[in-house]
Protein backbone atom coordinates (compact mmCIF):
# COMPACT_ATOMS: atom_id res chain seq x y z
CA UNK A 1 0.00 0.00 0.00
CA UNK A 2 1.15 3.58 -0.65
CA UNK A 3 -0.22 7.03 0.21
CA UNK A 4 -2.16 5.73 3.22
CA UNK A 5 -4.04 8.24 5.36
CA UNK A 6 -7.51 8.72 6.77
CA UNK A 7 -8.78 10.30 3.57
CA UNK A 8 -7.03 8.29 0.87
CA UNK A 9 -5.67 4.76 0.42
CA UNK A 10 -4.01 3.28 -2.68
CA UNK A 11 -2.92 -0.36 -3.15
CA UNK A 12 -0.67 -1.49 -6.00
CA UNK A 13 -2.33 -4.81 -6.83
CA UNK A 14 0.27 -5.73 -9.43
CA UNK A 15 3.08 -5.64 -6.87
CA UNK A 16 0.90 -7.64 -4.50
CA UNK A 17 0.66 -10.42 -7.09
CA UNK A 18 -2.79 -9.92 -8.58
CA UNK A 19 -2.53 -10.59 -12.31
CA UNK A 20 -3.83 -7.98 -14.73
CA UNK A 21 -4.59 -5.51 -11.94
CA UNK A 22 -2.87 -2.20 -11.23
CA UNK A 23 -3.98 0.34 -8.60
CA UNK A 24 -7.01 -0.05 -6.37
CA UNK A 25 -7.78 3.11 -4.43
CA UNK A 26 -10.23 4.84 -2.15
CA UNK A 27 -10.78 8.34 -0.80
CA UNK A 28 -13.33 10.08 1.40
CA UNK A 29 -12.91 13.86 1.28
CA UNK A 30 -14.76 16.17 3.68
CA UNK A 31 -13.31 19.28 2.05
CA UNK A 32 -12.45 19.87 -1.60
CA UNK A 33 -8.90 18.95 -2.65
CA UNK A 34 -6.81 20.37 -5.54
CA UNK A 35 -7.81 19.32 -9.03
CA UNK A 36 -6.70 15.95 -10.40
CA UNK A 37 -4.14 16.79 -13.07
CA UNK A 38 -4.64 15.50 -16.59
CA UNK A 39 -2.87 12.15 -17.00
CA UNK A 40 -3.27 8.85 -18.85
CA UNK A 41 -2.97 5.13 -18.09
CA UNK A 42 -0.86 3.21 -20.58
CA UNK A 43 -2.70 0.18 -21.98
CA UNK A 44 -5.10 0.00 -19.05
CA UNK A 45 -8.67 1.04 -18.21
CA UNK A 46 -9.83 2.70 -15.00
CA UNK A 47 -13.23 2.25 -13.35
CA UNK A 48 -14.30 5.05 -10.98
CA UNK A 49 -17.05 4.10 -8.51
CA UNK A 50 -18.53 7.24 -6.93
CA UNK A 51 -20.44 6.74 -3.67
CA UNK A 52 -21.32 10.24 -2.56
CA UNK A 53 -20.80 13.80 -3.69
CA UNK A 54 -20.49 15.22 -7.17
CA UNK A 55 -17.40 15.24 -9.37
CA UNK A 56 -16.53 16.47 -12.84
CA UNK A 57 -14.19 14.40 -15.01
CA UNK A 58 -12.62 15.50 -18.25
CA UNK A 59 -11.86 12.64 -20.65
CA UNK A 60 -10.11 13.67 -23.86
CA UNK A 61 -11.73 17.16 -23.63
CA UNK A 62 -15.20 15.69 -23.00
CA UNK A 63 -16.76 16.63 -19.64
CA UNK A 64 -18.66 14.13 -17.46
CA UNK A 65 -20.54 14.81 -14.22
CA UNK A 66 -20.42 11.91 -11.75
CA UNK A 67 -22.79 11.80 -8.76
CA UNK A 68 -23.23 9.39 -5.87
CA UNK A 69 -24.33 5.89 -6.96
CA UNK A 70 -22.70 6.30 -10.38
CA UNK A 71 -19.58 4.87 -12.04
CA UNK A 72 -17.53 5.69 -15.09
CA UNK A 73 -15.07 3.63 -17.15
CA UNK A 74 -12.09 5.58 -18.53
CA UNK A 75 -10.53 4.26 -21.79
CA UNK A 76 -6.82 3.36 -22.03
CA UNK A 77 -4.15 5.81 -23.23
CA UNK A 78 -6.58 8.76 -23.11
CA UNK A 79 -5.81 12.01 -21.22
CA UNK A 80 -8.20 12.51 -18.31
CA UNK A 81 -8.49 14.28 -14.96
CA UNK A 82 -10.79 16.73 -13.21
CA UNK A 83 -9.68 19.60 -15.44
CA UNK A 84 -10.40 22.98 -13.88
CA UNK A 85 -12.53 21.38 -11.15
CA UNK A 86 -11.21 20.34 -7.71
CA UNK A 87 -11.51 16.81 -6.37
CA UNK A 88 -14.78 17.56 -4.66
CA UNK A 89 -16.17 16.52 -1.30
CA UNK A 90 -17.14 12.89 -1.75
CA UNK A 91 -16.30 9.20 -1.55
CA UNK A 92 -14.74 7.28 -4.42
CA UNK A 93 -13.25 3.86 -5.20
CA UNK A 94 -11.22 3.24 -8.35
CA UNK A 95 -9.68 0.20 -10.03
CA UNK A 96 -7.14 0.08 -12.89
CA UNK A 97 -6.92 -3.01 -15.11
CA UNK A 98 -4.49 -4.02 -17.85
CA UNK A 99 -5.93 -4.77 -21.29
CA UNK A 100 -4.75 -8.39 -20.98
CA UNK A 101 -3.83 -8.66 -24.65
CA UNK A 102 -1.27 -11.35 -23.83
CA UNK A 103 -1.78 -11.85 -20.10
CA UNK A 104 -4.49 -12.92 -17.68
CA UNK A 105 -6.73 -11.31 -15.08
CA UNK A 106 -6.76 -12.83 -11.60
CA UNK A 107 -7.36 -16.59 -12.01
CA UNK A 108 -9.17 -16.36 -15.38
CA UNK A 109 -7.82 -17.88 -18.59
CA UNK A 110 -6.42 -15.63 -21.35
CA UNK A 111 -9.62 -16.03 -23.34
CA UNK A 112 -11.84 -15.22 -20.36
CA UNK A 113 -9.66 -12.28 -19.31
CA UNK A 114 -9.68 -10.69 -22.74
CA UNK A 115 -13.43 -11.22 -23.10
CA UNK A 116 -14.20 -9.58 -19.75
CA UNK A 117 -11.99 -6.56 -20.46
CA UNK A 118 -13.49 -6.15 -23.94
CA UNK A 119 -17.00 -6.25 -22.48
CA UNK A 120 -16.07 -3.52 -19.98
CA UNK A 121 -14.62 -1.45 -22.80
CA UNK A 122 -18.02 -1.34 -24.51
CA UNK A 123 -19.21 0.67 -21.48
CA UNK A 124 -16.48 3.34 -21.65
CA UNK A 125 -17.22 7.09 -21.61
CA UNK A 126 -20.71 6.62 -20.15
CA UNK A 127 -22.01 7.36 -16.66
CA UNK A 128 -23.77 4.29 -15.19
CA UNK A 129 -25.92 3.85 -12.09
CA UNK A 130 -25.29 1.10 -9.55
CA UNK A 131 -22.32 1.93 -7.30
CA UNK A 132 -24.44 1.48 -4.15
CA UNK A 133 -25.07 -2.14 -5.17
CA UNK A 134 -21.33 -2.66 -5.65
CA UNK A 135 -20.31 -0.97 -2.40
CA UNK A 136 -20.25 -4.17 -0.25
CA UNK A 137 -17.80 -5.81 -2.68
CA UNK A 138 -15.58 -2.71 -2.80
CA UNK A 139 -15.46 -2.49 0.99
CA UNK A 140 -14.62 -6.20 1.31
CA UNK A 141 -11.69 -5.76 -1.09
CA UNK A 142 -10.31 -2.92 1.05
CA UNK A 143 -10.67 -4.94 4.26
CA UNK A 144 -8.89 -7.96 2.78
CA UNK A 145 -6.10 -5.81 1.32
CA UNK A 146 -5.37 -4.40 4.75
CA UNK A 147 -4.35 -7.89 5.94
CA UNK A 148 -2.94 -9.27 2.70
CA UNK A 149 -0.45 -11.60 4.42
CA UNK A 150 -3.24 -14.09 4.95
CA UNK A 151 -3.41 -16.60 2.04
CA UNK A 152 -7.18 -16.92 2.44
CA UNK A 153 -7.46 -13.16 1.92
CA UNK A 154 -5.42 -13.38 -1.30
CA UNK A 155 -7.81 -16.00 -2.68
CA UNK A 156 -10.78 -13.91 -1.52
CA UNK A 157 -9.46 -10.76 -3.20
CA UNK A 158 -9.08 -12.55 -6.55
CA UNK A 159 -12.67 -13.80 -6.25
CA UNK A 160 -13.96 -10.39 -5.19
CA UNK A 161 -12.27 -8.57 -8.10
CA UNK A 162 -13.84 -10.95 -10.63
CA UNK A 163 -17.20 -10.67 -8.86
CA UNK A 164 -16.91 -6.87 -8.87
CA UNK A 165 -16.25 -6.76 -12.63
CA UNK A 166 -19.12 -9.12 -13.43
CA UNK A 167 -21.51 -7.09 -11.28
CA UNK A 168 -20.19 -3.88 -12.85
CA UNK A 169 -21.23 -5.24 -16.25
CA UNK A 170 -24.63 -6.27 -14.89
CA UNK A 171 -25.26 -2.81 -13.45
CA UNK A 172 -24.14 -1.08 -16.64
CA UNK A 173 -26.75 -3.07 -18.58
CA UNK A 174 -29.65 -1.87 -16.43
CA UNK A 175 -31.93 0.75 -17.96
CA UNK A 176 -31.87 4.26 -16.51
CA UNK A 177 -34.74 5.20 -14.22
CA UNK A 178 -36.35 8.05 -16.19
CA UNK A 179 -38.56 9.00 -13.23
CA UNK A 180 -35.46 9.87 -11.18
CA UNK A 181 -34.11 12.01 -14.03
CA UNK A 182 -37.37 13.95 -14.31
CA UNK A 183 -37.52 14.51 -10.55
CA UNK A 184 -33.97 15.83 -10.47
CA UNK A 185 -34.80 18.19 -13.33
CA UNK A 186 -37.76 19.56 -11.34
CA UNK A 187 -35.52 20.00 -8.29
CA UNK A 188 -32.88 21.83 -10.33
CA UNK A 189 -35.49 24.15 -11.80
CA UNK A 190 -36.90 24.96 -8.35
CA UNK A 191 -33.45 25.70 -6.93
CA UNK A 192 -32.54 27.92 -9.88
CA UNK A 193 -35.81 29.83 -9.55
CA UNK A 194 -35.28 30.41 -5.81
CA UNK A 195 -31.49 30.61 -5.68
CA UNK A 196 -31.65 34.17 -4.31
CA UNK A 197 -33.00 32.97 -0.94
CA UNK A 198 -32.62 30.20 1.61
CA UNK A 199 -34.18 26.99 0.26
CA UNK A 200 -35.65 24.45 2.66
CA UNK A 201 -35.67 20.71 2.10
CA UNK A 202 -39.37 20.44 2.94
CA UNK A 203 -40.08 22.69 -0.06
CA UNK A 204 -38.36 20.18 -2.34
CA UNK A 205 -40.25 17.32 -0.69
CA UNK A 206 -43.54 19.17 -1.32
CA UNK A 207 -42.80 19.17 -5.06
CA UNK A 208 -43.51 15.43 -5.06
CA UNK A 209 -45.98 15.30 -2.13
CA UNK A 210 -43.45 13.40 0.00
CA UNK A 211 -42.68 13.74 3.69
CA UNK A 212 -39.43 15.58 4.39
CA UNK A 213 -37.95 12.53 6.17
CA UNK A 214 -38.74 10.18 3.27
CA UNK A 215 -37.50 12.70 0.69
CA UNK A 216 -34.13 13.04 2.49
CA UNK A 217 -33.66 9.26 2.48
CA UNK A 218 -34.79 8.93 -1.15
CA UNK A 219 -32.53 11.74 -2.34
CA UNK A 220 -29.42 10.42 -0.61
CA UNK A 221 -30.06 6.86 -1.83
CA UNK A 222 -30.37 8.01 -5.43
CA UNK A 223 -27.83 10.84 -5.65
CA UNK A 224 -25.31 10.06 -2.92
CA UNK A 225 -25.54 13.33 -0.96
CA UNK A 226 -28.08 15.03 1.34
CA UNK A 227 -30.38 17.53 -0.41
CA UNK A 228 -28.96 20.45 1.60
CA UNK A 229 -25.49 19.69 0.25
CA UNK A 230 -26.90 19.51 -3.28
CA UNK A 231 -28.48 22.95 -2.86
CA UNK A 232 -25.14 24.33 -1.63
CA UNK A 233 -23.30 22.90 -4.64
CA UNK A 234 -25.63 24.65 -7.07
CA UNK A 235 -25.32 27.94 -5.18
CA UNK A 236 -21.53 27.73 -5.09
CA UNK A 237 -21.44 27.00 -8.81
CA UNK A 238 -23.54 30.12 -9.39
CA UNK A 239 -21.19 32.08 -7.10
CA UNK A 240 -18.20 31.04 -9.24
CA UNK A 241 -20.01 32.31 -12.34
CA UNK A 242 -20.77 35.65 -10.65
CA UNK A 243 -17.13 36.00 -9.59
CA UNK A 244 -16.12 36.04 -13.25
CA UNK A 245 -18.00 39.37 -13.52
CA UNK A 246 -15.90 40.87 -10.69
CA UNK A 247 -18.94 40.98 -8.42
CA UNK A 248 -18.02 41.62 -4.76
CA UNK A 249 -18.01 38.65 -2.39
CA UNK A 250 -20.42 40.28 0.07
CA UNK A 251 -22.87 41.10 -2.71
CA UNK A 252 -22.68 37.53 -4.06
CA UNK A 253 -23.33 36.09 -0.60
CA UNK A 254 -26.53 38.10 -0.14
CA UNK A 255 -27.68 37.51 -3.73
CA UNK A 256 -27.53 33.77 -3.03
CA UNK A 257 -29.46 33.96 0.22
CA UNK A 258 -26.60 33.64 2.72
CA UNK A 259 -27.07 35.57 5.97
CA UNK A 260 -23.43 36.65 6.13
CA UNK A 261 -20.39 36.81 3.89
CA UNK A 262 -18.39 34.91 6.55
CA UNK A 263 -20.72 31.90 6.40
CA UNK A 264 -20.73 32.05 2.60
CA UNK A 265 -16.91 32.02 2.63
CA UNK A 266 -16.89 28.93 4.89
CA UNK A 267 -19.27 27.03 2.58
CA UNK A 268 -17.36 28.17 -0.52
CA UNK A 269 -14.00 26.98 0.83
CA UNK A 270 -15.45 23.61 1.80
CA UNK A 271 -16.71 22.99 -1.74
CA UNK A 272 -13.96 24.67 -3.78
CA UNK A 273 -10.89 24.14 -1.60
CA UNK A 274 -9.96 27.83 -1.39
CA UNK A 275 -11.50 31.07 -0.13
CA UNK A 276 -13.69 33.25 -2.38
CA UNK A 277 -11.03 35.97 -2.51
CA UNK A 278 -8.30 33.48 -3.38
CA UNK A 279 -10.51 32.02 -6.13
CA UNK A 280 -11.16 35.49 -7.56
CA UNK A 281 -7.44 36.23 -7.60
CA UNK A 282 -6.80 33.05 -9.55
CA UNK A 283 -9.46 34.12 -12.07
CA UNK A 284 -7.60 37.39 -12.67
CA UNK A 285 -4.35 35.49 -13.27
Amino acid sequence: MHNPNNKRKVFNLNKLGFKGCLDFGYYNYHIAEPNLEIHRHKDSIEICYYLKGEQFYEIDNELFKLRGNEFLIVPPNVPHGSGAYPEDIGELFWLQLELCENGTLCYLSKKESKYLINQLRTKERKVHKGTFNLKPILEKIIRHLECIENTINTISINNLIVQLLLETLNESNRTTNKDQTHKLKDIDEFIEKNIHRQIYVDELADLFSLSTAYFKVWFKQNFGIPPNTYISRIKIQRAKELMKTNCQVTKIAFELGYNSSQYFATVFKKHVGESPRSFMKSLKK
